[in-house]
């Protein structure tokens, strides 16, 4: 769309944005449960249960790591040292404002998260003018990005630890959920089991590569 200058009396031009389309077709995620009815009788502890909120955690893993592969296709990368750097951050931050974005985010790995706790002007009160860092062991927000952390678990692999990703929120992925997390239980009598199947149907893309950042550390 653009804007321009009109005369008087002159016919104000149309115009409008102009957009493209993308398909999602989210696939299926799934995990079977069995569990035998002696086990559920002789354990100290509800094991069915026990697996299901693992299940759970596996889930949400899973959608980090979609989030991440996604977020891989970022058009810009900031090449950090061995440990990440105020500069690398501001750098990544501009990559984006230089294409009409705002860094809105910041994702971080456990490595990198250990580099923010050793940078001073994080942790020092005087400097930071909080004590987030000292208190709660993670600054909440850096230069106007709120701060998020994935495990190393969640990750496609553990090179993810030093990485750390800077991105508009509204712009940079979609999520698409056909259904969500589901949980249901059910009983295989002629092997005296109880289970419970877990399924989801989800599927995450990058939506504009200029809205990310990626800053890698060696």
């Amino acid at each position: 769309m653009d804007v321009r200058k009109v005369a008087e009396g002159a016919e104000i031009p149309l115009d409008q944005v102009e957009y493209t389309s993308i398909n999602f077709k989210p696939p299926k995620y799934g995990v079977a449960i069995r569990i035998t009815r002696e086990m559920l009788e002789d354990a100290k502890w509800n094991l069915l249960q026990h697996n299901i909120k693992v299940a759970g955690k596996r889930f949400a893993e899973k959608e980090t790591s979609l989030i991440l592969t996604a977020l891989d296709g970022a058009a810009n990368t900031v090449s950090g040292g061995a440990a990440l750097t105020i500069a690398n951050i501001v750098s990544a931050m501009q990559n984006l404002e230089d294409s009409d974005y705002a860094a809105t985010t910041m994702l971080a790995g456990m490595e990198v998260c250990a580099d923010l706790r050793q940078i001073d002007t994080f942790v020092e009160a005087d400097k930071m003018g909080n004590r987030d860092m000292l208190a709660r062991g993670m600054v909440g927000i850096i230069y106007g990005m709120k701060v998020l952390k994935f495990s190393t678990n969640a990750a496609p692999s553990t090179t993810y630890s030093k990485y750390a990703y800077v991105f508009d929120n509204s712009q940079a992925y979609a999520i698409a959920e056909k259904r969500p997390v589901t949980l249901k239980g059910f009983e295989l009598e002629t092997y005296d089991m109880q289970g419970a199947v877990l399924t989801q149907r989800i599927q995450v893309k990058l939506l504009r590569s200029s809205a990310v950042s990626n800053i890698t550390t060696s």
